[in-house]
This record gives C-alpha cells, sequence and structure tokens, in this order.
C-alpha cells in the first residue's frame, strides 16, 4: 500500500514539473514573440525607423513610464496613424510584468547611436540647448531626478518630431508632475527653426 502510494506521489510530482516546464517555454516564446513584433518598429533595421525610436540601451523606468503613457491614451492620443494606435492596443494587451520584462530587455541591450541628423544652424542650437535643455538631459543627475532620457543617440528626425509634439501640446503623460509640465512648457518657447537648431546640435554632440 505504501509503495502504491509513493509511486502515486511521484506521478503527481513528476507531472506538476512537467506542466512547469512548458509554461515557462510557453511564457518564453511568447516574450520572443512579443519582442519580435516590438523590433518591427523599434530596430535600426524596421520599415518605420523614422517614425519609432530605437530603444537599445533605454533606462527601464523611462520606457515603463511611455508605456504606461501609451496604455492609458496620454502618448498619441487623437492620433489617426495606424502606428500609434496599434501601440497602444499592443501595450493594453500586455500585463504589467510583462511590459517590466520588454523594459529590462531592452535596457540591457547596447545603445545603437543613429548618425542621422537634420538641418539646422548648430551654433544656435548650443546656445538654446545649454539654456534650456542641458541641465535635464546631459548630465547623470539630472535625469536621475528628473527621469529624462538620453536622446543624443536618436535618429534626428525623431527628436525633432518629439520637440514639435510637446511644442504643440501633444505629448501627455499618464502621471505628471513639474519635470514634465515643464518639458512641455521650454517646448513651446522655441519655433520650428529654433527646434531644428537644437537637434542640430544634439546630432552634433
Amino acid at each position: 500500500m505504501n509503495k502504491i502510494l509513493i509511486l502515486l506521489l511521484f506521478a503527481v510530482l513528476l507531472l506538476t514539473v512537467q506542466s512547469c516546464s512548458s509554461t515557462a517555454e510557453d511564457s518564453n516564446d511568447n516574450f520572443k514573440q512579443t519582442i519580435l513584433g516590438c523590433n518591427s518598429c523599434h530596430s535600426a533595421i524596421a520599415p518605420t525607423e523614422n517614425k519609432a525610436p530605437l530603444l537599445n540601451g533605454m533606462d527601464d523606468e523611462y520606457l515603463i513610464e511611455q508605456l504606461q503613457n501609451f496604455r492609458f491614451d496620454k502618448r498619441g492620443a487623437n492620433s489617426l496613424l495606424d502606428a500609434t494606435q496599434d501601440m497602444s492596443r499592443q501595450v493594453k494587451a500586455l500585463r504589467d510584468d510583462e511590459l517590466q520584462s520588454i523594459a529590462d530587455y531592452y535596457q540591457n541591450l547596447p545603445v545603437v547611436n543613429s548618425t542621422e541628423t537634420v538641418v539646422g544652424d548648430i551654433n544656435n542650437g548650443k546656445t538654446l540647448y545649454a539654456t534650456h535643455c542641458e541641465g535635464c538631459h546631459s548630465s547623470y543627475f539630472g535625469r536621475f531626478f528628473t527621469n529624462s532620457p538620453k536622446i543624443s543617440h536618436l535618429r534626428g528626425s525623431y527628436i525633432l518630431k518629439q520637440l514639435t509634439l510637446f511644442g504643440a501640446n501633444k505629448r501627455h503623460f499618464h502621471i505628471e508632475n513639474k519635470h514634465k509640465i515643464k518639458m512641455i512648457e521650454v517646448s513651446k518657447r522655441f519655433n520650428n527653426k529654433e527646434l531644428s537648431d537644437i537637434t542640430a546640435f544634439i546630432k552634433s554632440k
């Protein structure tokens, strides 16, 4: 009788281990598929390269913040672009732990530096950047306290597009703070030429 009980317990244990292993493999496969989907827009060779940023090496906390902005329809709000709407749909379909796994994955990848720039007056851009942008984006402590991202490695066209959206009050936040509000206020001070000058300087560094 005891032998039968031991065999039954062993069989249950074996099935549990196999089930856990199968679940882990399924989860890993799902993650790989999710990353493939992300890379279809966010890799260096993606066809949407001028619209979507390269995520390699970006801070996980900043990435999570932006994913939450998409989840709550704060980024790309009222946008008619298919890519923006698709981004929101995909994020809403993922759990918090899945979003964190994605952010961790990209944070641990080496940064991809884009050489793409825009036409602008670099000297004027340098002056404007030093006065309005440098404190938050060019120092470790500035980025730490404001959760501002590194941006110099991004494509010039993408940087300019985001500055334009901030200036047009079309970049919003799920959770606001004074630093995020300041980003909008500062961007509104510049005309299109000045935004191009700032971007040209950023890409010259």
